[in-house]
């Protein structure tokens, strides 16, 4: 495969993507080529999983992942948004990411809402956010309590038993 060029400049001429499947999450690893072989560019996408994952199976996906990237740093890690399935893998696997001077990154991107010197407007955006979600969360406990509170649980059967009472005869007035 030939190099193309514009204006001077090699053109990416194709990209590897690889996903690491480390449960229910995410984690890329994205090399731009020039050329047949020559790796131009490098970008990490999250590193993440929901499913609480055995520490030594996380540590087995990042060893690859080294071993995938080489000894080359990688020019841009971006974390897309703070949820666990996107960033678990760093907490998980600290000392893989944190303790191997040869596994580096040249920058960090992460989304706007993580960043901590956002402009003010910003700032009021995630605190609005911040006492929106921690009202859901109250919500949800009190609701949760009270569904399974013994008073509910009585009326709940009480109204499922008059609904299988009222489909039976239904039942029973069509034959």
């Amino acid at each position: 495969m030939a190099t193309t060029k514009k204006k001077g400049i090699d053109m990416i001429s194709h990209v590897n993507v690889r996903m690491y499947r480390m449960g229910t999450g995410d984690c890329f690893i994205l090399k731009f080529f020039t050329g047949e072989t020559n790796n131009t560019f490098t970008m990490m996408i999250d590193c993440g999983t929901w499913r609480q994952t055995d520490d030594h199976k996380l540590a087995t996906y990042i060893t690859d992942l080294k071993a995938f990237v080489g000894k080359t740093p990688i020019d841009v890690l971006v974390i897309t948004h703070e949820h666990k399935d996107h960033v678990y893998g760093f907490e998980v696997c600290e000392d893989l990411f944190l303790n191997d001077p040869d596994f580096t990154f040249k920058e960090i991107w992460m989304g706007w809402p993580e960043n901590d010197n956002a402009d003010d407007k910003v700032k009021e955006w995630k605190r609005d956010y911040g006492q929106r979600k921690k009202a859901l969360k109250l919500a949800a406990q009190r609701l949760t309590a009270i569904v399974e509170s013994d008073t509910e649980k009585r009326k709940l059967k009480k109204c499922l038993m008059g609904w299988i009472s009222y489909k039976f005869v239904s039942i029973l007035l069509l034959l």
